[in-house]
């Protein structure tokens, strides 16, 4: 074979390998990409605090009873009787006659009434007390339990006492505290009632009837040990000891 024969079969199967190489590159694909799925970014706020609660307060029994406003009470002349036989007869004190008034009523006691009294005894002396009682069919009152305190001379000017009563209807304890300031003129404003634990319970103007309160307490077996007295300008006028 010559020289130029051969190029001629080198030039050939050079042009035939370009077209096999186009041929081969047409028919490739891409391959392609799998779409990822994007990851949560760093800046996502995550909430992994616990759900907010509302703590309601447990609610203590309450240690005092509520007493109603007494601006004006009538007494029948058949309760006025009652209270006055028991105080005359079962507490110890002697009344002066026709000196007995009646100026609180607490009907609240399932459903016993508490009485709060003044009175002279027979020396003259300031007295103050309580009378607890129900009723029968028929609305007479029944007094079965109470107390009374006087003063120990001439011209006292504050009297305070307390008294343990156990309720008939249902048997609940109740300290009945009674405290008058004498001849104040419509002074006293508030007071407040301090017992042998420390607490101090306040008595609010509306709740001083001529310079006196009834204050009515359950939960505890100790009376009263002192109260303070206050004016028209909130200072204190007065802190007296309980009378046995």
């Amino acid at each position: 074979m010559d020289l130029a024969e051969t190029k001629r079969q080198i030039f050939f199967l050079a042009r035939l390998g370009g077209v096999i190489l186009v041929l081969l590159t047409g028919c490739v694909r891409p391959v392609a990409e799998t779409p990822t799925t994007p990851t949560a970014s760093s800046n996502v706020n995550v909430n992994n605090s616990q759900p907010s609660l509302t703590i309601t307060p447990s609610i203590p029994i309450t240690p005092t009873i509520p007493v109603a406003t007494n601006d004006t009470i009538t007494v029948s002349a058949a309760d006025l009787a009652a209270i006055e036989r028991y105080i005359s007869t079962q507490s110890g004190q002697a009344l002066q006659p026709e000196t007995l008034e009646v100026w609180w009523r607490q009907p609240a006691i399932n459903p016993e009434e508490i009485f709060a009294v003044s009175f002279r005894n027979p020396s003259g002396l300031n007295c103050i007390g309580v009378a607890m009682g129900t009723r029968d069919a028929a609305g007479n009152l029944n007094v079965f339990t109470g107390g009374a305190s006087c003063a120990t001379e001439l011209g006292a000017t504050a009297l305070v006492s307390s008294w343990l009563l156990v309720a008939q209807i249902q048997p609940i304890t109740v300290i009945a505290t009674v405290g008058q300031l004498f001849n104040a003129g419509g002074t006293v404003s508030g007071a407040t009632v301090i017992f042998p634990d420390g607490s101090a319970v306040p008595i609010q103007s509306t709740n001083i009837i001529n310079d006196r309160f009834l204050h009515i307490r359950t939960g505890t077996l100790d009376i009263a040990l002192e109260v303070v007295f206050y004016g028209q300008d909130g200072a204190e006028i007065r802190r007296q000891r309980v009378t046995p």
